[in-house]
């Protein structure tokens, strides 16, 4: 089960964040992802998330329109209320470190729905990523 704190220390890690930042930024990027899967999808992700993670996820309202990379990065902005440049850094590092703890199987249900999202979480370069698909070729 991965927990708030375990995905704060992993985004702490990653990048430099002014007080309450950390969390507002994995609370926007969590919504973005929930808003972006459909609800079984939703439900099947948050199974790996303590629960306050996925409430997050699982509250998430769907976009009229399905979200693309750019769509994130708006709704990311829109959550925390930071400019358009520090909403994509801080998305980008959420979901990087999201691919640091989620298991293969959820990153995989993210990447068949979500395409898109391969560079974000930046799969080939996640370290237990790597060493799993080059040990399964």
């Amino acid at each position: 089960m991965i927990t708030r704190a375990e995905l704060l220390r992993q985004v702490r890690a990653r990048g430099s964040f002014a007080e309450g930042q950390a969390e507002a930024a994995i609370t926007a990027a969590l919504d973005a992802l929930g808003a972006a899967l459909l609800p079984s999808e939703r439900r099947t992700f948050v199974d790996v998330l303590a629960s306050d993670l996925a409430s997050v996820v699982l509250a998430a309202h769907a976009p009229k329109a399905p979200l693309d990379t750019e769509g994130f990065y708006r709704r990311v902005q829109r959550h925390e209320a930071v400019r358009a440049g520090r909403a994509r850094e801080h998305a980008q590092i959420v979901c990087r470190s999201l691919a640091e703890v989620l298991p293969e199987g959820s990153i995989q249900l993210l990447l068949a729905r979500l395409p898109w999202l391969e560079p974000l979480l930046d799969v080939e370069d996640a370290p237990d990523r790597k060493s799993t698909r080059l040990n399964s070729s």
